[in-house]
């Protein structure tokens, strides 16, 4: 689906965004001059969506801030504040969330090169070299074959049509497609710059980390179980798959002793810069579309704009059975995509 569906309109969005040289909005406008109304609406709607995703979005990645947190603080000897990071409620919820954001607001109002590409260049790496380090690390444990088995030889049995439309907007959702955020990138990118490779790149790195996440998810699910870790019900359904990084993963690295402690640490440290790298796209998306329309200063749209965003993820903690859900496309399957990339 990344392939066949995805690349040919990240490659559509980034020419769009080339072409226009501006936010998605003028972009669109320039592409579609004879129905600059519809064009407006459809770069409208797509930055609502952005704005939307990272509402969600920031609250999931608290959580993987508390999970982080909470081995740090135990370590120091502050137990009861270790539980309270990683024990679900409105306050830590909101707490962790204005957190992530705050981060993802400083890196933004830096603007492109000092800020989204001087961190996106720094974590990258970081990511990358964490990923294989754990990887590996999590293969020499005993039940890692299973999951490794499991996540690479395929089962035609469990292919159905429902199947490819989630690994349908899975691919859309990691590269995102549809939320104007390529766009903003397009507008950015050198005349002389290859859209068809530069697309490509993208898709194949995008890809891959998600390749390798699996690596290592996968895994280690399997070595929680070989731990005594239950992750399969009576009826062979995966227990806890909509809060499976929170549940399974953690459980494991208790069974794993001081050495877990580290891995668990490492582990929430690699989510988070992945998390970040996802919601700086998502800011400055509408970010830059203000600035533009609206000729703001950059730091005054980025609180703004971020600020209406934290109202809104505010909401949403406050009301989190009856919004959270709605905001994502399956309930069940949120947190899964939210931390797929």
């Amino acid at each position: 689906m990344v392939f066949v569906l995805a690349y040919p309109l990240l490659v559509a969005e980034l020419t769009i965004g080339r072409y226009g040289n501006a936010n998605p909005i003028r972009s669109l406008s320039a592409v579609a001059p004879k129905h600059k109304i519809l064009a407006k609406t459809i770069g409208l709607v797509g930055l609502l969506g952005a704005s939307g995703i990272l509402s969600f979005y920031a609250i999931v990645a608290g959580w993987l801030i508390g999970y982080f947190a909470s081995p740090v603080l135990s370590m120091l000897g502050l137990d009861s504040a270790a539980e309270w990071v990683k024990t679900f409620g409105n306050e830590r919820n909101l707490l962790l969330m204005l957190i992530f954001m705050v981060v993802t607001v400083l890196v933004v109002r830096k603007g492109v090169a000092a800020g989204i590409e001087r961190w996106s260049s720094r974590l990258m790496p970081v990511l990358f070299i964490l990923f294989v380090l754990m990887t590996i690390y999590i293969m020499t444990l005993p039940g890692a074959v299973e999951g490794l088995e499991m996540y690479l030889i395929p089962d035609a049995s469990h292919f159905s049509p429902d199947l490819v439309v989630s690994a349908m907007g899975q691919a859309f959702f990691s590269l995102s497609i549809g939320v104007c955020t390529m766009m903003v990138y397009g507008s950015y990118l050198k005349k002389e710059a290859n859209l068809a490779s530069t697309a490509a790149q993208v898709a194949l790195l995008d890809t891959g980390v998600a390749f390798l996440a699996g690596l290592l998810i996968l895994p280690a699910m399997f070595v929680a179980q070989n731990n005594g870790v239950e992750i399969y019900s009576d009826a062979g359904a995966l227990l806890e798959e909509d809060t499976l990084v929170f549940s399974v993963l953690p459980a494991m690295f208790d069974t794993m002793g001081s050495a877990g402690v580290v891995v668990g640490i490492a582990f929430f440290a690699l989510m988070i810069i992945a998390a970040l790298t996802s919601s700086i796209s998502m800011l400055e998306a509408p970010v830059s579309t203000a600035i533009e329309e609206f000729e703001m200063e950059r730091s005054k749209a980025v609180w703004l704009i971020a600020g209406a965003i934290t109202l809104f993820s505010t909401l949403i903690v406050f009301n989190f059975d009856k919004l959270f859900g709605w905001l994502s496309v399956s309930r069940q399957n949120t947190p899964n995509r939210s931390l797929g990339y």
